[in-house]
């Protein structure tokens, strides 16, 4: 899993070609951000937003109360659910207790477990979310989902919070057209999919379609839909993730029941 995604576009370099304009040889992000912004950025062709290399850090182990989790199959998978609103403060301070450097993204990534508004089916399900800590350092979580056809398989969960990441790293940026949003933030698929129209919002974010199979569910501004020339590895899927006032996304973990509370593995 953890080798997946650091192999993943989200990190690695593809060649992406949208409405048959070369973007570039880049990560899935940065194709997705140039392509929205083509008018500014075609005359500037070394201008990139990237991803750094990866460091793993040691797996983290975290005991869920038996109030804050449940085990269900929302999607027909056994799994972890999880309340966010416990999850949440804990990650916030694992960047300090694992010496991640104010400079660096935090990504935490769990697998077979969902996030929740509560703590069980009716507040499921959040893929994934970003958030700022106190100190001001942007971070995200995602769930790496195994199980194929479901919602935040794979990369997905990751793409998308990573693409509202370099939209919106501080969770305040309200600089977009006011018709496309219900909430006002700079997002890159809720806007269209809350109004239900992904075809009739020319100026409001559409899904990229990655073909035949990749990470999924962000939004050109322009409504244009990304084709690209190297097969992935990494299907595609929809997620929303939604805090009162926050974003959040998901890296690698493992998941598994103990009596009376759940066991969860974390690793950022």
């Amino acid at each position: 899993m953890v080798q997946n995604t650091t192999a993943s576009p989200i990190f690695k370099k593809l060649t992406y070609i949208q409405g048959g304009t070369n973007v570039g040889s880049t990560q899935y992000v940065d194709a997705f951000q140039r392509a929205s912004l083509w008018g500014t950025v075609s005359a500037h062709p070394t201008y990139h937003v990237l991803l750094g290399k990866p460091v793993i850090k040691p797996l983290q182990s975290l005991r869920v109360p038996a109030a804050d989790g449940s085990v269900g199959n929302p999607f027909g998978t056994k799994l972890l659910i999880a309340s966010i609103n416990w999850f949440d403060p804990l990650a916030a301070g694992m960047i300090s207790s694992l010496g991640i450097p104010a400079g660096a993204l935090p990504i935490f990534v769990t697998t077979q477990t969902y996030l929740s508004n509560n703590s069980g089916l009716s507040g499921c399900c959040i893929g994934g979310y970003h958030n700022v800590s106190g100190a001001g350092q942007p971070y995200a979580m995602f769930t790496y989902i195994q199980t194929p056809g479901q919602f935040s398989q794979d990369v997905s969960a990751l793409s998308h919070e990573i693409g509202e990441y370099v939209n919106d790293p501080f969770t305040n940026n309200i600089n977009v057209p006011a018709s496309c949003f219900t909430n006002l933030i700079y997002e890159v698929g809720e806007p269209a999919r809350e109004r239900g129209e992904l075809r009739r919002l020319p100026v409001c974010p559409q899904r990229v379609h990655v073909s035949p199979s990749g990470p999924g569910d962000t939004g050109v501004l322009r409504g244009t839909r990304f084709h690209q020339r190297a097969r992935l590895e990494h299907l595609p899927g929809n997620q929303s993730s939604r805090l009162p006032e926050r974003r959040v996304t998901t890296p690698r973990g493992q998941s598994s029941t103990a009596a009376g509370s759940t066991t969860w593995n974390s690793v950022p």
